[in-house]
């Protein structure tokens, strides 16, 4: 009883600030939604939306910050499809993944935090911002490796080379690194 009375005050609330929510003369009305978890189930985000009250919602249909895609079954594709048609929630969006790098002109090297730890530590650059780093990679590495570069550093600094302690003993490229910056590892 106290979850809906806060939600119907917070709407009430959240139309009384928003006069851009509320529906205008010309019966144009600006959705409100945010990101809802796919957690067991990608149908499971339209319950997670309307229980928050959204007019719309957003999902990661994947990790965002991977490479790597489970793939969605006819079941579940069909349950969510229909979740939506008789929920009244409309435009559900995909949110794409953070990994590509839109803004950048042509193919860049995506660098990220793991990307621009990994350089750094290698020896490969000697920078101190991902964006640097980018730059610096541009110089040095062949074009061709841009795309794998950026997945292979990112798994790597994800199970291996972490920001604090690495594990450098099962490392396989322990004889490359030149270890830049790594005080304590195992």
């Amino acid at each position: 009883m106290v979850k809906s009375r806060f939600k119907q005050n917070y709407l009430s609330d959240l139309n009384a600030i928003n006069p851009l929510r509320r529906r205008r003369k010309d019966n144009i009305m600006v959705r409100v939604g945010v990101h809802v978890s796919i957690a067991k189930s990608i149908d499971k985000a339209v319950d997670r939306a309307l229980e928050k009250g959204c007019d719309t919602f957003q999902i990661f249909t994947r990790n965002p910050r991977g490479w790597k895609l489970k793939e969605l079954t006819a079941i579940d594709a069909k349950r969510f499809t229909e979740k939506v048609e008789h929920s009244g929630l409309f435009p559900p969006v995909d949110h794409m993944p953070y990994l590509p790098n839109l803004a950048a002109p042509t193919d860049d090297v995506a660098v990220d935090t793991h990307v621009h730890r990994i350089s750094n530590r290698l020896g490969l650059v000697s920078t101190k911002s991902p964006y640097q780093t980018e730059f610096a990679l541009r110089k040095t590495l062949p074009k061709r490796y841009w795309i794998v570069f950026n997945n292979l550093l990112v798994m790597h600094g994800k199970t291996i080379c972490t920001p604090i302690s690495p594990k450098c003993s099962i490392c396989p490229i322990t004889e490359y690194c030149k270890r830049i910056g790594v005080t304590r590892y195992r």
